[in-house]
């Protein structure tokens, strides 16, 4: 990891993001790019039909260069390479495609507690983004009052579904369990069948205990080895763990008994959500889980984004 992009609208809520970065930073090594998107009207007019508009334009970007430029200052004093952008726009999409354009590592945003991601301005930007963007994303939930939780994690944990493309996210969280010397889980939560018993098929009478069981054993070999060939070729302190329970739920139980745990896992970039993992579960980990989440998107090759 080079190189990250913060997304700064000049809330509160968004500089919840800035301690984590800062840690982030000064583990890996990555120089740090804050960029704020000044929203414009979207039919502005050019300068010479309506030259207030252009005026109002240059005005908000001069402000928001100010803004930027402080922490700019507070970030460099500690060390870091800061570098600082701004730019108009609508705020989602100017993120994903500077990201893009620039080739960063990551893009960082903050998240609001249980009631899903917050406003940005006037859009819900970090949700925008997490469903177009191909760089990996880094979501940190503000605590109480919008307060940063800069907690230094203990642990990397790779939530995974038994997909090919659920395990390219350890391309991420390898590196990244490594530059933080700390241990690297591999977890799967297999959810338990739940039967209609008034199903006329006759699928109420299939033992599914004994199916659950046996799928729980399966996933269970499969991390384990994966494990082992992380240990064997990369050296991380790498183990697997797989228990019956719906993955939302699973994940916030582990997650409130290891609150030092950076979560790791992937979505399929822009073609939508899939599968378990992929699917509307990381969605609801996002809105829920009080951890910080690293959301690594698919690419077209299968890839996840590096």
């Amino acid at each position: 990891m080079k190189t990250i992009l913060v997304g700064l609208d000049g809330s509160p809520l968004a500089e919840t993001i800035l301690p984590f970065v800062e840690m982030l930073a000064k583990k890996t090594g990555a120089g740090v790019t804050l960029l704020h998107v000044a929203s414009v009207p979207e039919k502005a007019p050019q300068s010479d039909e309506d030259p207030g508009v252009d005026q109002l334009v240059r005005a908000t970007m001069q402000r928001a260069e100010a803004y930027l430029s402080e922490h700019r200052r507070r970030l460099a004093a500690t060390g870091l390479g800061v570098s600082i952008e701004v730019v108009a726009g609508r705020p989602a999409r100017e993120i994903a495609e500077y990201a893009e354009r620039n080739a960063f590592d990551l893009i960082a945003l903050a998240t609001h507690g249980r009631s899903g991601i917050d406003r940005w301005t006037h859009g819900s930007v970090a949700d925008q983004v997490l469903h177009t963007t191909k760089v990996p994303l880094l979501l940190v939930r503000a605590g109480d009052g919008w307060q940063a939780v800069p907690r230094e994690p203990h642990r990397i944990v790779v939530m995974l579904d038994g997909s090919p493309e659920s395990e390219t996210a350890l391309d991420v969280a390898v590196p990244l369990a490594i530059g933080f010397g700390v241990p690297l889980g591999l977890h799967r939560f297999v959810e338990p069948i739940v039967l209609d018993f008034g199903d006329p098929t006759g699928m109420a009478y299939v033992d599914v205990e004994r199916i659950t069981a046996t799928t729980a054993e399966a996933a269970r070999e499969q991390l384990q080895a994966i494990a082992a060939e992380l240990r064997k070729r990369t050296g991380v302190n790498a183990s697997a763990e797989v228990a019956i329970a719906r993955p939302e739920e699973g994940i916030a139980v582990y997650v409130r008994a290891h609150p030092d745990t950076l979560l790791v896992l992937t979505t399929h970039g822009r073609t939508g959500w899939r599968r378990v993992m992929l699917g509307s579960v990381a969605r609801r980990v996002v809105q829920t889980v009080a951890a910080p989440i690293l959301i690594c998107p698919i690419r077209e090759d299968g890839d996840a984004a590096r």
